[in-house]
């Protein structure tokens, strides 16, 4: 105890009512509170409740003084809303413990997010003294699920699926002890009182369970069979990465042609084996948040040779990720081979994540099949990043990292946002969406393309899952522009009341009647999205958008874009030459058609002789094909007009990956399997050695144009010349980064964002980084998707914005 001040009487007890905010639930803070509460003999309680933490302290002013001082430095945001000096001491509580959670009002805090398995829980499953000795649903205050657990908040057990399982009294010991780091881990359970698991075979109801089943599968993946595993967010399909036949039984069954799967390894040094690592990618490879980590193969390493070649064709880049849980652990550590680890669906399809529905669907997809009866309340795909130019750059927000916290708003208030309730929807690829509930502004985690019904449904129900979680009934909605998208159809039937169409089967109308929408450009939500990354919203930027496809303002399809632009105007000063797609969406899966619309614009289609002969040698196809083609680029209606950038790469890598083709007669002739293989491709074959560049020059008109027919005329020429796939891939790569800074510097002083699904190409961005970061602000690609899955971000922040004081664009 404190001895009494010198005049001998007592200090007065006073009370302060303090709110932690931000990240502060699901992360141990209140044991910390309590524990740090008790060293200043403090009184009084801390609680959970909708905006973070809540502290009811009550000492003399010196110790709430120091105990306020130690908050701040342990990087908690405090908020004092309360202070008495005077305070009735009958009323003081006799200790200081942690109290009910409280539940009035929105949302206002960080929902926790899904953390990898710590190290000292790994220690303990591995340890055979430890009670939890191989217990798979091993974790604690810092690690486990969290977001894919929650029903409601604040995140307490109660409100989560953990909710079923009834504490042992040796984990009920831990739960109720400040100075033990299980103290309130709301997933906290043992073999006793936790989740359980167990094993089916296809076609079979006999069940093996506990550790006999574990024991089994690492068997029978070992001998070559597929697996479907419940994860954490949903199932996973695994399967040996060194076995050749299972390889492609698993690609086969999930229609999943060439599109690269990632591979889990058992450590950090496996995983050097098979990639080349950064200190970024190490950083991002062993984080909490457990992403996939793309990273450039590491070819000189025996141990990568042991991959089969199907797990990433035609690519030098690899997906790799170290065990996520501890089932990960236990069956990486048991195998100690390189893992297939992809999502568990039918490509196309939504991730299942119910044990109830596994059964059935995943017949024709596994042999075996790995359950647990813990809940998944809201499934999550794995996050997948790529480090580019010194930067982490999210190229999939899950598990992890989504729901993705905003920086629009600050304790209900911005500087230059209204945060009205509203929702942003996204687009139809990769889609995700945006909510803002007046407190707080999330991103929702990726749930997919909206091809498929299934999709679809999965997509509505989450809007609605998340809109109930932070009791968000939104005021405004914002959508895309594209007429076609089913996000922007969809609003437009639930503002307007009206039940969805038979497409979404089972879905149920939303109440949004009465909101007001918002269409927002898809290349100015691209732009906003990057100007909230780096929180310039307050400023007029130049932002280069580059995609594969999005709608314009006049009717045609755009993709290589340059707006002056502001968070809520843009004014479009720039783009691509445009050139039509024979066939439209034809077009996209069969490049070759935007290589013939390419060449025959640059050579001149009156001089068919020489334009046939070209486009033979080019593209090794025949002269009908090349005829019927050229028949169909002359009508409008069957071929529109596009200035995209991402079909650009698809016509150009139509031509460079066919001599690839020649040089190397393994490879596969070019066509398009999946969303941007060509543009991955074609940066994979790049001869970084190479200093040649192409001619990219700038058309003068009103906006000015990005003249490509050049480019298109000296790869032909090097063609010819027996120019190496490399050296010409490289070229192109060095041809559009050179246009692209020649553009930013005729906006001097204006900061330049770059952004869209192109600026995931590593060489293309670091290569204009490099011109550019000693002379201009430079906004890159980070935390928000740069491709559509981050364009629900930037729509919300337009809505927002169309809400405060009309900007002006100011040059």
């Amino acid at each position: 105890m404190r001895p009494p001040s010198a005049s001998g009487s007592r200090p007065k007890t006073e009370r302060r009512i303090i709110t932690l905010r931000g990240a502060v639930q699901g992360l141990g803070v209140r044991p910390t509170v309590v524990r740090l509460a008790r060293s200043h003999q403090l009184r009084g309680s801390v609680s959970n409740d909708q905006a973070g933490v809540r502290i009811d302290a009550y000492g003399d002013s010196r110790s709430l003084t120091a105990f306020l001082k130690e908050l701040a430095a342990a990087q908690l945001s405090v908020r004092t809303i309360a202070a008495e000096a005077t305070v009735d001491t009958e009323l003081v509580p006799q200790d200081f413990s942690i109290g009910e959670s409280q539940r009035e009002g929105p949302t206002a805090t960080t929902v926790p997010l899904d953390r990898r398995v710590c190290h000292r829980c790994i220690e303990e499953m591995n340890d055979p003294s430890n009670r939890r000795f191989q217990y798979p649903f091993i974790s604690c205050t810092q690690c486990g699920p969290r977001y894919s657990i929650i029903e409601s908040m604040p995140y307490d057990r109660p409100r989560t699926s953990m909710a079923r399982y009834r504490m042992c009294d040796a984990c009920r010991v831990e739960y109720e002890n400040p100075d033990d780091r299980r103290c309130h881990s709301q997933t906290n359970c043992c073999f006793d009182c936790g989740p359980q698991w167990w094993m089916i075979e296809r076609g079979s109801r006999e069940r093996l369970e506990g550790m006999d089943a574990l024991n089994t599968v690492a068997d029978r993946v070992r001998a070559g069979d597929i697996l479907a595993m419940k994860g954490l967010g949903g199932y996973q399909l695994i399967c040996d990465a060194t076995n050749e036949q299972t390889v492609m039984r698993l690609r086969e069954a999930k229609r999943r042609p060439r599109k690269p799967l990632a591979v889990m390894v058992k450590d950090l040094d496996h995983a050097r084996k098979l990639v080349s690592l950064c200190p970024l990618e190490i950083e991002a490879l062993q984080g909490t948040d457990g992403p996939i980590v793309v990273a450039d193969v590491n070819h000189v390493n025996e141990y990568f040779a042991t991959l089969h070649s199907s797990i990433h064709p035609g690519l030098r880049q690899l997906g790799v990720m170290l065990p996520t849980t501890p089932m990960h652990h236990w069956l990486a550590s048991h195998l100690t081979i390189p893992l297939v680890v992809t999502s568990g669906n039918v490509d196309g399809d939504p991730l299942l994540y119910d044990e109830h529905e596994a059964d059935e669907r995943f017949r024709g997809l596994a042999d075996i099949q790995l359950h647990h009866d813990r809940a998944i309340i809201r499934p999550i795909d794995d996050s997948v990043v790529r480090c580019i130019a010194h930067r982490r750059v999210t190229l999939r927000a899950g598990r992890g990292l989504a729901p993705v916290t905003l920086p629009l708003i600050e304790n209900g208030r911005s500087k230059t946002l209204h945060p009205q309730p509203s929702l942003a929807v996204g687009g139809h690829q990769k889609a995700a969406f945006a909510l803002c509930n007046g407190f707080q502004v999330v991103l929702g985690p990726h749930v997919g393309d909206l091809h498929s019904d299934e999709a679809r449904q999965r997509y509505l129900r989450q809007i609605d899952s998340l809109d109930q979680l932070y009791a968000c009934r939104p005021r405004c909605v914002a959508h895309d522009d594209h007429p076609d998208y089913f996000s922007t159809r969809m609003v437009d039937q639930c503002v307007n009341q009206q039940r969805l169409g038979s497409n979404v089967t089972g879905s149920k109308s939303f109440d949004w009647s009465g909101a007001a929408t918002i269409s927002v450009q898809h290349h100015h939500a691209h732009v906003v999205a990057a100007m909230l990354e780096h929180g310039w919203l307050d400023r007029t930027v130049l932002g280069v958008a580059m995609d594969g496809t999005g709608y314009g303002e006049d009717g045609t399809i755009w993709g290589g874009e340059f707006l002056l632009a502001t968070a809520s105007r843009f004014q479009r000063v720039g783009h691509l030459r445009p050139f039509r797609l024979a066939g439209g969406e034809t077009a996209v899966k069969n490049p070759e058609r935007i290589a013939i619309a390419l060449v025959a614009e640059a050579i001149g289609r009156e001089n068919l002789v020489c334009l046939h002969n070209s486009l033979r040698e080019l593209l090794g196809i025949d002269a009908g094909q090349i005829q019927a083609i050229l028949e169909v680029l002359r009508s409008s209606a069957w071929s529109p007009t596009c200035s995209s950038v991402g079909r650009l790469f698809d016509g150009i890598a139509s031509i460079v990956l066919n001599q690839s083709h020649r040089d190397q007669s393994n490879l596969e002739q070019p066509h398009c399997s999946y969303e941007g293989e060509l543009a991955m491709r074609l940066e994979s074959v790049c001869d970084v050695t190479d200093q040649r560049e192409y001619s990219l020059p700038i058309a003068e008109a009103d906006p000015f144009q990005l003249d490509w027919r050049p480019m298109i005329q000296q790869l032909i020429e090097d063609r010819g010349n027996g120019v190496t796939a490399g050296a010409m891939a490289m070229r192109f790569h060095r041809g559009i980064a050179s246009a692209i800074v020649a553009v930013v510097h005729r906006f001097p002083g204006i900061p330049v964002v770059l952004t869209g699904g192109v600026f995931q190409n590593r060489i293309l961005v670091e290569l204009i980084t490099s011109k550019l970061e000693c002379s201009r602000r430079l906004g890159l690609p980070g935390i928000i998707p740069v491709n559509d899955g981050g364009l629900a971000a930037g729509q919300l922040a337009v809505a927002l914005s169309s809400h405060s004081a009309e900007s002006q664009l100011c040059v």
